[in-house]
């Protein structure tokens, strides 16, 4: 944001970032904007909505005069927004804003789309980075789950251990282990995180 700042001369910038699963846009880091980081934007919603749809830049001289502007700083006149792309996949929308009318154009949005592509690939890296570590991480807890199995253990103890390790691995919050009774049919819990204590209760 701080090149943003020194190529466009705004001080209010915004990053958001596509959430996959509901298509909407997620305010990653925002500089005089009055929204917190994790705020979101319905999909088509607003300006940067319609440049995350329509995948190309756009500039507004007059906010006022259009039907789609949802406002992000106090009397904000015009805005700018270009699509954050890699390899042709969304991944979000930098968006910039200004109290003045007609503070951007066509030479102001070339600048903009290019920042746009410099942020884009660092956003992919740190993405990519981060699936690397999870995978190391998830590597790492299944070798100790191979090892537990292999050790003469107590059977609920082992069952703990094995659910614990599958929970730091997945990132989950609720998870049991349930056996079924082979004289009742019961099946019974022998170990769970996240239910409190339900250790040997049955369910029929």
């Amino acid at each position: 944001l701080e090149l943003v700042h020194d190529a466009l001369g705004v001080s209010r910038c915004a990053v958001l970032l596509l959430d996959q699963r509901t298509g909407e846009l997620v305010v990653r880091k925002a500089v005089g904007y009055g929204v917190d980081r994790g705020a979101r934007i319905p999909s088509g919603r607003g300006i940067t909505g319609r440049v995350a749809k329509y995948r190309k830049g756009q500039w507004v001289g007059d906010v006022l005069l259009d039907v789609d502007y949802l406002s992000g700083v106090p009397d904000g006149r015009s805005e700018m927004a270009a699509p954050l792309l890699v390899e042709g996949e969304m991944l979000g929308v930098i968006d910039v804003e200004s109290t003045e009318i007609g503070a951007f154009g066509d030479a102001e949005l070339a600048m903009l789309e290019l920042i746009a592509a410099h942020v884009a690939s660092a956003v992919r890296n740190a993405e990519l980075h981060d699936l690397a570590k999870r995978r190391a991480q998830s590597a790492t807890l299944l070798n100790e789950a191979s090892r537990a199995l292999t050790e003469v253990m107590v059977p609920d103890v082992l069952l703990g251990r094995i659910l614990r390790l599958a929970r730091d691995a997945l990132q989950f919050t609720h998870c049991a282990i349930l056996l079924k009774d082979g004289v009742t049919g019961d099946l019974i819990v022998r170990a769970a995180i996240g239910y409190g204590e339900i250790i040997g209760k049955r369910i029929t």
